[in-house]
């Protein structure tokens, strides 16, 4: 499985990492205090603060899910069209396209899925996603949002360690195999 937290978005980086060299290379050479300004809107354009809002919204909201709503997560998500669920996993899915894509999960998954997925819209993360979301209509065009929507302080969740051990500590003698109790 490819972690929807981090997995992507390393091979994003590295996919980005030429175009981000050029734009550092341009500013070197600048001596208006603009330096970094082409490299930055080029890594956080709008496009990429809405996708990246969206991503942390998932994350978060899959780490917070119980180990059955989150099998029905992965199970839904892998029973997309296949070009949605690469599409979101290669960050090559517009910020567009995610709708139909968090739509169809929505449709797709069961009452529990259903409920975590609305559930977390009232959120930080999901406060933060409808932020990025709406962000061009409340901006002009080529300024920064006032709020940012996408926060770089806090991780988006807790570590997923700390999920996993909360899961296994509350199925008790129910362990699958595989998962060993080392407390």
């Amino acid at each position: 499985l490819v972690h929807p937290a981090s997995g992507y978005s390393i091979v994003n980086s590295l996919s980005k990492a030429g175009e981000i060299a050029d734009h550092i290379l341009e500013g070197l050479g600048k001596e208006d205090g603009s330096r970094a300004t082409q490299a930055w809107e080029s890594l956080w354009s709008s496009e990429s603060r809405r996708k990246m809002a969206f991503y942390q919204f998932g994350a978060e909201m899959i780490s917070k899910m119980p180990l059955e709503t989150l099998r029905e997560f992965m199970r839904t998500f892998y029973a997309l069209p296949a070009p949605l669920w690469k599409g979101f996993l290669s960050h090559r899915l517009s910020s567009p396209m995610l709708i139909p894509l968090a739509v169809m999960m929505f449709f797709l998954g069961n009452n529990d899925l259903k409920k975590a997925l609305v559930s977390e819209l009232a959120s930080p993360a999901g406060i933060k996603m409808y932020q990025a979301a709406t962000a061009p209509l409340h901006t002009a065009e080529g300024q920064a949002p006032a709020a940012e929507a996408v926060s770089r302080q806090t991780p988006p969740q807790e570590p997923l360690k700390e999920v996993f051990r909360r899961e296994q500590l509350g199925m008790g003698a129910r362990m699958p195999s595989g998962f060993v109790d080392d407390s």
